[in-house]
């Protein structure tokens, strides 16, 4: 599309600063903000956020050492990914934001669980259903539904609808 793509690691260091930025200016904290790539000397929250204390900060990823930290510290929810392992994965990737908090002194109840999967072709409401109750054993709060290379379709939300009853 045109647009620049950082390395990963810039990328991760301007998330950084956005989310200690926006959380310091929340708090009405003016003083200078000096992150890896951002520099303020007066930042102003200006207009004021709609929701208090602030919107919900959702951070997707699962790196363990820095996002899942970032999660721990700044983030109202995180999103994890469906690997079809058992939920091998996503029960370690939710222990290692467990141990972030802890570190932290946070409740890690205080952070939503989301996670995306995909939908798969022709699958069966009762199918996805159970799959989701079986993320939701695993420590998930909220499923994100997606498809693999195409968009939603009319009949995969007609397949989608029943599985919700379920």
């Amino acid at each position: 599309m045109g647009l620049p793509l950082p390395a990963p690691r810039q990328r991760f260091e301007h998330l950084s600063d956005t989310v200690r930025l926006a959380a310091q200016m929340w708090r009405d904290d003016t003083t200078a903000f000096h992150g890896f790539h951002a520099r303020l000397e007066h930042p102003v929250n200006s207009p004021l956020p709609v929701t208090t204390p602030h919107p919900p900060v959702l951070i997707g990823g699962t790196g363990e050492q820095r996002t899942l930290r970032l999660v721990a510290e700044y983030a109202d929810a995180c999103n994890l990914f469906d690997i079809p392992d058992g939920g091998v994965t996503i029960r370690h990737k939710l222990a290692v934001l467990r141990d972030h908090c802890a570190s932290i002194g946070r409740d890690h109840t205080d952070i939503t669980k989301t996670v995306s999967t995909a939908l798969g072709d022709n699958e069966p409401p009762a199918q996805f259903a159970e799959r989701c109750q079986q993320l939701k054993s695993y420590g998930i709060d909220h499923v994100v539904v997606i498809t693999r290379g195409r968009p939603f379709t009319v009949a995969d939300l007609q397949r989608l609808g029943p599985a919700t009853a379920i």
